[in-house]
């Protein structure tokens, strides 16, 4: 098994900057901040109030992250914007949607 972060040029460094990255108290902070905007990738935040503050509480997961990575609903508004048709727009979004989720 090959080591993690062996391409930084200061590995002890690169370790101290993740542990501090993800203390209860510097993580959660940064995540309440910017409320969800990218999804959670830690297991402890599954159940964290800010889903459900941000409408429907769907599950995270692999689905989900796929969605987002591709920029569905950010495309979905661009394309209503740009060609001044909302609801080809909408229909578009909910293709790829079908396509990811089934």
């Amino acid at each position: 098994m090959t080591p993690l972060l062996t391409n930084s040029r200061n590995i002890p460094a690169a370790k101290e900057f993740l542990k501090w990255w993800f203390r209860d108290d510097q993580y959660n902070a940064w995540w309440r901040l910017q409320e969800g905007y990218h999804l959670q990738h830690v297991k402890k935040s599954a159940d964290d109030p800010i889903w459900f503050k941000m409408g429907y509480a769907g599950p995270p997961g692999e689905k989900a992250s796929l969605a987002l990575s591709k920029y569905i609903v950010v495309d979905t508004f661009a394309k209503a914007v740009q060609s001044g048709d909302a609801a080809g727009a909408i229909k578009w979004g909910a293709d790829q949607l079908q396509r990811i989720y089934g």
